[in-house]
């Protein structure tokens, strides 16, 4: 009997502990609802990840957490300084569908992307106009080969002109293949621009009929004597 008192006494007093511990919890450690009386809606947390990525076609994954959670979808409002440099896109995991925060929780996550740059640069992408998160946006480089470098003149022989990107193409875009002399003499390209295909970091082998993602080819006209050109190639 008194093994059985002993354990009754030993719940209660535990049952107390729960109870007194559930109403003695400071304001701060329960859930608080934005908008509730009291409650001042503040970021607790602005990050970008990764903080580097490639224009054109890395991307990042933003998180806002506020210091509540909201009651329904609630949306906010994002910028870049310098205005412009950086790019913002709903997250496709976000169940909100958008740039928003969803109902019932405290983080809302968004996409970061960025233009083409002429060199390394560090951005910063805003929240409110005051929270920061750095991005530094390295350039999308396009890389040009040309196999085989040398052609027999008024002949059937060609050279494929080949550009591979340092990352793939967010979304299809166009690559130049040019020199610096007009006309390129006394070569002649297929075409001068090559689409790259979205997600791909290079072009295709060339088709019939020809398709704008088609690798370039590069044919000879007849010289009086040996003659180079250089080719380049850029986004």
């Amino acid at each position: 009997m008194t093994r059985r008192r002993t354990s009754i006494r030993a719940k209660l007093i535990l049952g107390f502990l729960v109870v007194l511990a559930i109403f003695i919890l400071p304001p701060t450690a329960r859930a608080q609802t934005c908008g509730s009386p009291g409650v001042t809606t503040q970021v607790t947390n602005f990050s970008v990840s990764p903080s580097t990525i490639i224009a054109w076609s890395g991307v990042a994954t933003g998180t806002i957490t506020l210091n509540c959670t909201e009651p329904s979808n609630t949306t906010f409002a994002l910028s870049s300084n310098p205005a412009g440099s950086l790019l913002f896109r709903a997250d496709p995991s976000n169940p909100c569908g958008g740039i928003c925060i969803p109902a019932g929780s405290s983080t809302g996550t968004f996409q970061v992307y960025s233009g083409q740059v002429a060199q390394s640069t560090t951005y910063q992408a805003t929240s409110d106009g005051i929270i920061q998160a750095p991005v530094t946006v390295n350039p999308l480089i396009a890389t040009l080969s040309i196999s085989p470098s040398t052609l027999v003149g008024s002949s059937n022989q060609t050279a494929l002109a080949s550009v591979t990107l340092n990352g793939p193409m967010l979304q299809a875009d166009y690559v130049t293949v040019a020199c610096p002399y007009p006309g390129c003499y006394p070569f002649a390209e297929s075409n001068q621009y090559i689409q790259i295909p979205t997600g791909a970091t290079t072009c295709t082998a060339p088709h019939q009929p020809a398709q704008a993602s088609d690798c370039i080819t590069i044919t000879a006209g007849q010289v009086p004597q040996s003659t180079s050109q250089t080719f380049f190639s850029y986004y």
